[in-house]
């Protein structure tokens, strides 16, 4: 798995996300990564398409972080519309 450091703005976020992100919920996501640093990568598909880490991405905007790690997955289940469980872990 490759980390690319990533400017903020540059994942976009997937349009049909399910996931209502609320305020309080980026504000505890922004009070972890300020205590604790940013430790978890968003995850975006070959187009630069948010798979996961909304909730991260609004955070460090929120933070102001010029730049964070993203993972960017290659293979894709058109099955189920998402990465498949072997390429996210392993």
């Amino acid at each position: 798995m490759d980390i690319e450091s990533w400017p903020v703005d540059k994942p976009t976020p997937y349009a049909r996300n399910a996931r209502k992100l609320s305020s309080q919920a980026v504000d505890k996501v922004a009070a972890s990564i300020h205590e604790f640093g940013f430790r978890q990568p968003i995850v975006v598909d070959e187009g630069g398409t948010v798979v996961a880490g909304h909730t991260r991405l609004l955070a460090a905007k929120k933070l102001g972080l010029a730049a964070r790690g993203a993972t960017r997955f290659r293979v894709w289940s058109e099955e189920v519309n998402c990465p498949t469980i072997e390429h996210v872990v392993g």
